[in-house]
């Protein structure tokens, strides 16, 4: 099917568009390349899986000399990939990650996980396993929780209406949904 005539030109703008994008991104990679060529860092964070030239000059750029770092617990927790955590006497509670630090150096390191082939989502071999281990409980209800009533009163009260039972609340005695 043929495009109108303003509709191609508006294509054709926008692969000019994406042609001279590409130029720039070509000529600042080989530029960050030619300056990052010396540096030992930049060459020995590309051997970690899943992280290439852009990923490893954000590290560099972000982190600089590693060696201020005592270890990598340090690095990380600089970046503010630790857990949140806080103690008061026996109590202790952890959180998500802290998130204060640099925001490109989190970014980066997500980035490489995603993108790294062993750390894909899990594909339905690894559910198999995991099934095995689950309980033998019957199945709840997905919006059945020891708390709610809203999604196990609807499917209760829809049932007792049928059978003639008086509905209730939505949770038996024992906390567990009835549906």
């Amino acid at each position: 099917m043929p495009l109108g005539c303003a509709y191609a030109e508006r294509v054709r703008s926008l692969l000019e568009l994406i042609d001279i994008l590409d130029d720039h991104e070509a000529r600042f990679a080989a530029l960050i390349a030619t300056r990052l060529d010396g540096d030992r860092g930049y060459h020995a964070i590309q051997q970690v899986p899943g992280i290439g030239p852009v990923l490893a000059a954000v590290f560099v750029a972000e982190i600089g000399d590693v060696h201020r770092f005592a270890g990598p617990a340090q690095l990380c927790s600089w970046a503010g990939m630790t857990p949140r955590h806080r103690e008061s006497d026996t109590v202790v509670h952890r959180g998500q990650i802290t998130t204060q630090g640099s925001k490109l150096v989190r970014w980066a390191a997500i980035e490489a996980v995603q993108r790294h082939q062993t750390t894909a989502r899990p594909t339905k071999t690894v559910s198999k396993p995991v099934a095995a281990r689950t309980s033998p409980r019957s199945p709840r209800h997905a919006n059945c929780s020891r708390w709610s009533t809203t999604g196990c009163a609807t499917a209760t009260s829809a049932r007792s209406t049928q059978t003639g039972q008086r509905a209730h609340s939505g949770r038996n005695p024992r906390g567990r949904c009835t549906v």
